[in-house]
């Protein structure tokens, strides 16, 4: 009895670790997210979207909101959107994650 104990807990920490490690792999492999969701901003004839980024060596959160501001946001104004939509509460970040930039359409 004790043996078949052991082999479902073998099993199924198999199957945990062969799960996140499918899970890991398929949101790697879909980087780009795109949702729409209306605008409840000061902007509210806009709807706002989302797209994922992959962060590359080299890159900062000013950089990146550079590449993705439309005329709705300053700089300044994505960095803090982009903090708090990925719930940042500094301004480090890593190459090899994403983040989730908002922008307007």
């Amino acid at each position: 009895m004790k043996r078949k104990i052991k082999c479902i807990r073998y099993f199924l920490t198999v199957v945990c670790v062969l799960a996140l490690t499918l899970i890991t792999r398929l949101r790697k492999a879909i980087p780009e997210i795109q949702q729409t969701v209306p605008s409840t901003s000061e902007y509210m004839g806009d709807v706002k979207k989302f797209v994922s980024v992959e962060i590359m060596q080299g890159d900062t959160l000013w950089s990146i909101a550079e590449d993705h501001k439309t005329g709705n946001y300053t700089t300044r104004a994505l960095i803090e959107e982009i903090k708090y939509t990925n719930g940042l509460s500094g301004d480090r970040i890593m190459a090899g994650r994403y983040l989730i930039v908002p922008y307007y359409d």
